[in-house]
């Protein structure tokens, strides 16, 4: 018997700043449209495309395994290297991290699409990555990652103390 494969959507972005000559990553997952996690990193002497593939591996890393990913992101250049059935031989910017997206990717046993929008558009999660983004730039840690506990998960662990509860008396 299959089991019903979870699925996420991940916003993700990255820069450079020539202020701090360093780049930042951030990304967000969503479940069912609500926030579950979101994370950012400062990356020192990293390109901006850099930054993009930087943001894509931090995030599906903490997607469970056996996950369906829907990747929405402003980076032509990371969507055009990540989204084929293999590395692509046409580049040899970034290849740690490319072979490394497939690495995790194989590995994990994650479905993988890809999404691009323009950034800058009012889309308010793609907004929202671009200002952790931003903000890491300037961070003194190295990486921040927050996990948010949804409704669902403290309505599910109100009715298991309710039960356990009830069970002993």
């Amino acid at each position: 018997m299959e089991t019903r494969r979870e699925t996420y959507t991940i916003y993700s972005d990255g820069g450079y700043s020539v202020a701090t000559a360093s780049g930042g990553c951030a990304f967000v997952v969503l479940r069912d449209g609500e926030l579950i996690m979101e994370g950012s990193a400062r990356i020192r002497h990293a390109s901006s495309q850099r930054a993009e593939l930087e943001a894509v591996l931090l995030a599906i890393w903490e997607i469970p395994e056996r996950s369906d990913v829907h990747i929405i992101m402003d980076s032509r250049y990371a969507m055009q290297v990540l989204d084929a059935a293999r590395p692509p031989h046409f580049t040899r910017k970034n290849m740690d991290l490319i072979r490394r997206f497939f690495e995790i990717k194989g590995q994990r046993r994650l479905g993988v699409t890809f999404e691009w929008i323009r950034s800058h558009t009012g889309d308010s999660w793609n907004e929202y990555c671009d200002r952790l983004c931003t903000e890491a730039q300037q961070q003194e840690r190295p990486f921040v990652l927050h996990k948010y506990v949804t409704n669902a998960l403290n309505k599910a662990t109100k009715t298991t103390d309710n039960e356990r509860k009830s069970n002993e008396l």
